[in-house]
């Protein structure tokens, strides 16, 4: 199984030797979005988590893949990708970066997990192993013109609060939206967004689509000015991971130990940097969670 410690060995040999830069795409293997910097910055974290970044040959990456990834999402449903047997992957790409930066999520609220039950997740998702929930990573990368300025890797119980006060917040207000519609003598249709309406005019050849359009605050406003983390502040570190410390510990114990020795060889060579902190519980900010933030120093 593969974590974020294959992730960051991988991502530090790739820095060594290309640099911040994302590698182009394959016109004739990625079709669609192929000059998106999105598009590659999600292809980029695969790479970095099967450790393929440097592999010529497509049928060998998809092999790897498959021995690797349990899904690979598409661009309308989260996850972006799950490991098998660990955790899945959301991808986010913003051109900018501060502290009052609302990132995107569309339709889909923010998760402190990847449950199987999340009616927004496909059917193959649900069926791709054997699985209930999973710990989510938020995969945030600020990117111009093909280049990676920041990356964050924030685990989601310690970006988003619980599911439940998401779900209620939507509930209230798709229950609000039925009784309006309905005062009106329109009909809702049954919709996973807030409400659908067809034939709204006298042809009957109108639909409407109200939809909840969810943002949240950019790791660098979260950690960095709520929970005064000054490492998020500090542009000279490009790449940061947060997660609580159970979950590194737990994920030290399932690395494969070639992979460990060359984390703990970085390590000690000043390229990683550990530091535990607490960190405001996002389900309830009275409370505080132990967690190791990594920077690399490269």
């Amino acid at each position: 199984m593969k974590t974020i410690i294959d992730f960051i060995v991988n991502l530090s040999s790739y820095i060594k030797a290309f640099g911040y830069g994302l590698p182009s795409i394959d016109v004739s293997v990625y079709r669609s979005r192929v000059n998106s910097s999105g598009e590659a910055l999600e292809h980029f974290v695969r790479d970095m988590f099967a450790g393929t970044y440097n592999l010529e040959s497509e049928s060998e990456k998809i092999k790897i893949f498959s021995e690797v990834f349990s899904y690979l999402g598409n661009q309308n449903n989260p996850p972006d990708l799950m490991i098998k047997g660990g955790d899945a992957v959301e991808v986010k790409k913003i051109e900018s970066d501060g502290l009052r930066k609302k990132i995107p999520l569309n339709s889909s609220y923010p998760k402190n997990k990847l449950y199987r039950t999340d009616p927004r997740i496909t059917n193959s998702c649900r069926k791709a192993e054997d699985w209930e929930e999973k710990d989510l990573i938020y995969s945030i990368g600020v990117v111009k013109r093909m280049l990676i300025h920041r990356l964050y890797m924030i685990y989601g119980d310690l970006y988003a609060a619980d599911k439940e006060v998401y779900e209620r917040c939507f509930n209230v207000i798709k229950k609000a939206v039925k009784h309006s519609l309905t005062d009106i003598g329109l009909e809702m249709k049954k919709t996973k967004e807030l409400a659908k309406i067809d034939r709204v005019d006298p042809l009957g050849i109108t639909d409407l689509r109200i939809r909840g359009m969810w943002n949240i605050l950019s790791p660098k406003g979260t950690f960095g000015d709520i929970n005064g983390i000054e490492e998020f502040k500090d542009e000279n570190n490009k790449v940061l991971i947060l997660l609580r410390k159970e979950k590194l510990q737990r994920i030290l114990q399932e690395t494969e130990e070639e992979i460990l020795e060359k984390y703990f060889e970085l390590r000690e060579e000043g390229f990683i940097r550990e530091r535990s902190l607490k960190v405001k519980n996002p389900a309830n900010p009275a409370s505080i969670i132990d967690s190791t933030l990594i920077v690399l120093k490269m």
